[in-house]
């Protein structure tokens, strides 16, 4: 609720209560909704047997949403423009397909194999957080005071909600320094190559 309360902050100024922008609310609700199911569903599938790689997931959620992408162009407008966008426009869109699109959903279903669909959710509490702060210092843009305290109360409320065991990531940092500088012994090494050829065994059973 913090993080939301910040949200509203930052987008404060764009608020229009009218009955157009009723209907992108609950657009936007009911895409939410959608979008949470479908990364409780990827989640299931990802602890089955063969859950496939994210690559394979990415893919399959870029693949099956292009039709619905050219239908929506095809209703809002339909036609190719007679002058070609600047370069800058061009850069942005090979941007927004290759960083924003592939590479993010990838990423996004890597992470969501491993984690909790609850904590993965938050991504998009932070997404708005980064823009401010990428428009800042890469164009330049200025924060008002508003904006400021909106992505304090966004920070603020995922820190709260992050569990902060210190003792913990300090165990688990001081594990990884020693195995860094420990060298395997012998046995150990043999053991772990036989778990391999026993694992790649099991798995094409």
């Amino acid at each position: 609720m913090i993080a939301i309360t910040g949200l509203s902050f930052i987008f404060y100024e764009q608020w229009q209560l009218e009955l157009k922008a009723l209907w992108g609310v609950l657009g936007i609700l009911a895409s939410s909704v959608l979008f949470s199911f479908s990364s409780v569903l990827v989640k299931k599938l990802s602890l089955a047997t063969h859950p496939p790689d994210a690559f394979s997931q990415a893919t399959g959620a870029l693949v099956f949403s292009l039709p619905g992408l050219w239908f929506i162009w095809w209703i809002q407008d339909g036609h190719i423009p007679d002058q070609l966008p600047p370069v800058e426009a061009w850069g942005s869109i090979l941007y927004l397909a290759v960083i924003g699109s592939l590479c993010g959903a990838v990423m996004f279903f890597y992470v969501l194999q491993r984690l909790a669909p609850a904590s993965v959710a938050l991504i998009t509490l932070i997404t708005p957080v980064l823009a401010l702060w990428i428009g800042n210092g890469v164009a330049n843009e200025a924060l008002s005071f508003q904006a400021k305290c909106g992505v304090s109360l966004v920070l603020a409320g995922l820190c709260l909600y992050t569990d902060w065991q210190i003792g913990k990531w300090w165990q688990l940092f001081n594990r990884w320094v020693l195995n860094q500088y420990r060298q395997p012994a012998v046995e150990d090494s043999f053991i772990k190559h036989q778990q391999d050829i026993q694992n790649r065994i099991d798995r094409y059973k």
